[in-house]
């Protein structure tokens, strides 16, 4: 009878011992998090030869953003950011979140209008006030219009980063009426708006990947480039530009987006950490890029480049009809543009 009640405690022990193991396991597997890859094209960061460190606005907006999901998630949630263009162009990512072999991308504003052309509304030439006028539109109805036309392609939109207001850039002429421009070969984002901008001001409008840039201003493929300073630190063009009008004829945001069967598979807390994340890092990055950008224009200038401040007049006077022309084509914008118009008043 004894040794029967110790084969009984051993197979009892046996059995606590080994659904400890098991209950270990799964502890272990539960704190697992979810890996969620995040790809972009912005750069690391740039000393210029004057020593100066800028680091990328994107590369700041996305490491804060990782840094939130970990916190708010309470570690549920991993981002692994991978910028630089390591997972392809913005095209190929736009491909690859559709298709759902990576889980979220930042584009700029020219490849995103292939899914949702209201985007381009942030382009019209000379929309924009200031940088708050722009915030309150992205932040608020104009945001929600370009969310909910992409979430009709099955994208999910979290926030909206900031490419920047486009200056004019080029290796041929300083620019200081809208003469100058005539003929110049520029480069542009690849969506029609920025094309008919570039024509309307007598531009000769090339749309080439970002990453062909580089190569095609120094071989003289392009003649300049639609960009304000800080893009122009961040891919060193400043080697292969000599000129710098800073006349912002129009704006590019960067998106933020995430693949809508993925986004719809997450729990509601777990949307929440992402989407809320999301909007406060771009808020922090956008903050970061407009604190740099006299700075990063100082810094193009001592790197040997001409600044010229031409008169935006006649620019905005030869844009107007790109108004007319994409009223037109989406009729649904006008309301939307006449309204944040009326801001401006």
């Amino acid at each position: 009878m004894k040794s029967k009640r110790i084969t009984i405690l051993v197979f009892l022990c046996i059995f606590l011992f080994t659904s400890l193991i098991f209950v270990a396991e799964g502890a272990d597997k539960k704190a697992e998090p979810l890996i969620l890859r995040l790809a972009h094209n912005g750069g690391y960061g740039t000393i210029t030869e004057e020593g100066e460190y800028f680091e990328h606005r994107l590369n700041v907006n996305y490491n804060k953003f990782s840094e939130l999901v970990w916190k708010n998630s309470n570690g549920e949630i991993l981002i692994k950011v991978y910028p630089a263009g390591q997972l392809g162009s913005e095209e190929e990512n736009i491909e690859m979140v559709k298709a759902g072999t990576v889980e979220m991308v930042n584009t700029s504003g020219g490849p995103f209008g292939r899914l949702a052309p209201s985007i381009q509304i942030t382009a019209l030439p000379f929309l924009w006030k200031d940088f708050e006028h722009l915030d309150q539109a992205l932040e608020g109805e104009l945001g929600e219009f370009i969310a909910a036309e992409a979430e009709e392609k099955g994208i999910k939109v979290l926030a909206f980063a900031e490419d920047g207001f486009r200056w004019i850039q080029n290796n041929v002429r300083p620019i200081n009426t809208i003469e100058d421009v005539k003929g110049l070969k520029i480069r542009v984002q690849s969506a029609p708006i920025y094309l008919d901008i570039m024509k309307a001001i007598k531009a000769n409008p090339m749309t080439l990947s970002w990453g062909e840039v580089y190569t095609s201003l120094d071989t003289g493929v392009i003649d300049g480039v639609d960009n304000d300073a800080l893009s122009a630190i961040s891919a060193h063009q400043y080697e292969v530009l000599k000129y710098c009008a800073v006349v912002p004829v129009s704006y590019s945001p960067h998106v933020l987006m995430m693949n809508l069967d993925l986004w719809n598979s997450l729990s509601a807390e777990n949307q929440e950490v992402i989407a809320e994340s999301a909007r406060e890092a771009a808020r922090l990055g956008k903050k970061y890029g407009r604190w740099q950008l006299d700075s990063a224009l100082k810094q193009i200038k001592d790197e040997g480049m001409e600044i010229t401040n031409p008169d935006p007049k006649s620019f905005r006077e030869a844009t107007k009809g790109v108004y007319e022309k994409y009223f037109e084509e989406h009729p649904e914008w006008r309301p939307i543009v006449e309204k944040l118009q009326a801001l401006v008043e």
